[in-house]
């Protein structure tokens, strides 16, 4: 047991059983030291007297004697019982004290634990806390980041509805007055073909508009379709310069197609996005070139394990900035106010032409200097293929139609303008506004034995639309081609359209020699049926 010390208080070690208190102990030991002294003092006058007394006397004083042991001894065993109880209670005192300390150490222990743990805990919490606070600041920076693209896309949109409009009203402004115009009755011949000639022009400059919108709503939804085919590029890229060596030639720009060594008679890509990017460079390269010309330079690269076609624009125009050179591949992205009112545009053209060639698996990249030109480089993979076997081309608006031909078409001015591309091919038409109108006219022309050869229908009717109009007339047991007549004509159109009962489509608006050709071939095929 340990040693402790309080004010006025010793203990120590007694016999193995514990300590005294030391007050306790004090007066044993005076007391035992009087009964001492006493007894030596009684002792030696006893003695003394006892050798002086008689015999009774001695008894008596014997008896007395005993009387006293007995007394002392009785005297002894109650300090020894009263000094025994002081002694235990001390030992209970210093045992109780003794476990308060075991116990007041355990809880300083466990007092410690605890307080570890929760410093553990609290620096768990606080790097948690840091972690989340950083996390936050990081969303904060990402919704930051968010919010300014977003808010600078909304600009970008905002500023292309605004061009947009500007490049569909420039237009419809020379449609609309020219066609005011030819309304007159005193314009000369030569006036009047002037007039036609600049309402189709615009009319051709609404329709690529409208075109490249599409495209770009087609790729942002990821809708975009790859066709990869044979195709001639020699010819794909002749072309692209028969349609448009007339524009350059009206600004007096030259425009070249030079193959440095013979390509090869076919490659493998989709011919029709390889001729849409080239249209859309080599226009662009006109647009903005004022004197000089427009060079096309193609060639084969064959190093690479894949051969490449490599094909450069060249132009002698304003050439750009390298700010501008950075960005002017962005959707929207036009290179200057002044240029942008004076040559006209709303900035999607060379961006749909990287969409396209990243699509193809290739690579556009251009190069430009401030007054000395600009030349965008395109390249794409391909592989050699044998020479296609290229068709005669169609005779343009000269196609004769034979037969009947049912034509449904709920909007007045396109029934009436399809009816005479109809009659002036050579065809019998019978025009109807109405899904049901379509069911009641081929009921009429098999009764009067002049039956329906070819079904035109435009699929978007009030009613019946085209597709429960289709399927009306297979109904009737309406066995020929169904031509749609649509204004959908994205990527899938086609198929859709065909899935609902149609052989063909034609688009709006209306192509005459496309569509009259078309037209024709459905014709033969169904003279060769019966």
């Amino acid at each position: 047991m340990r040693h402790m010390w309080r004010p006025g208080v010793h203990l120590k070690r007694h016999n193995g059983q514990g300590g005294y208190a030391g007050s306790g102990a004090a007066r044993i030991a005076i007391l035992y030291f009087v009964i001492a002294m006493l007894w030596i003092l009684a002792s030696d006058t006893a003695l003394r007297w006892f050798m002086g007394q008689s015999p009774p006397q001695i008894a008596q004083t014997i008896k007395g004697w005993g009387f006293v042991a007995v007394t002392a001894v009785m005297l002894y065993a109650l300090v020894r019982r009263l000094v025994g109880k002081e002694i235990a209670a001390q030992e209970a005192l210093q045992a109780a004290q003794a476990q308060r300390l075991a116990e007041l150490e355990k809880a300083r222990i466990e007092l410690e634990r605890r307080v570890g743990e929760r410093t553990a805990d609290l620096s768990d919490a606080n790097r948690i806390l840091q972690q989340q606070i950083a996390q936050r600041q990081q969303i904060e920076g990402a919704l930051q980041r968010a919010k300014s693209m977003a808010e600078s896309a909304n600009r970008a949109k905002t500023d292309f509805v605004a061009s947009v409009s500007h490049e569909i009203r420039t237009p419809l402004t020379s449609i609309v007055g020219y066609a005011d115009l030819l309304q007159g009755g005193d314009l000369s011949p030569e006036e009047r073909r002037q007039y036609l000639t600049i309402v189709q022009q615009n009319a051709a400059l609404l329709l690529t508009l409208i075109a490249d919108v599409l495209d770009v709503s087609q790729i942002e939804a990821g809708q975009l379709r790859i066709a990869p085919v044979a195709c001639g590029p020699g010819l794909l890229l002749m072309e692209v310069v028969d349609l448009l060596k007339e524009r350059a030639a009206k600004k007096h720009l030259s425009l070249t197609l030079e193959c440095p060594a013979p390509l090869p008679p076919a490659v493998h890509t989709d011919p029709t996005r390889l001729r849409q990017i080239l249209l859309n460079l080599v226009a662009n390269a006109i647009k903005f070139t004022q004197h000089g010309g427009i060079r096309i330079v193609a060639r084969m690269e064959t190093e690479a394990s894949e051969p490449m076609l490599r094909v450069e624009v060249i132009d002698t125009g304003p050439g750009m900035s390298a700010e501008q050179l950075e960005h002017v591949f962005e959707p929207f992205y036009q290179t200057g106010e002044t240029r942008d009112k004076k040559l006209g545009g709303v900035g999607l053209g060379l961006a749909i032409a990287r969409e396209l060639v990243e699509k193809l698996g290739g690579t556009i990249n251009a190069q430009s200097w401030l007054g000395a030109g600009t030349t965008f480089t395109v390249r794409v993979p391909t592989q050699h293929q044998a020479a296609p076997q290229t068709p005669p081309p169609p005779e343009r608006a000269s196609a004769q139609l034979r037969g009947h031909i049912l034509l449904t078409e709920d909007d007045a001015h396109i029934r009436r303008l399809v009816t005479i591309y109809l009659e002036h091919a050579g065809a019998d038409v019978t025009a109807v506004e109405s899904g049901m109108g379509a069911v009641s006219a081929l009921r009429q022309a098999a009764a009067s034995h002049a039956p329906v050869q070819l079904v035109l229908l435009d699929m978007q009717m009030p009613g019946m639309d085209g597709v429960q109009t289709a399927g009306a007339l297979r109904a009737e047991g309406f066995a020929g081609p169904i031509i749609a007549l649509t204004a959908y004509t994205m990527e899938g159109e086609r198929e859709r359209w065909i899935g609902a009962g149609c052989d063909d489509m034609v688009g709006k608006p209306i192509d005459r020699g496309t569509f009259l050709q078309t037209l024709a071939r459905h014709l033969a095929a169904v003279g060769t049926r019966n």
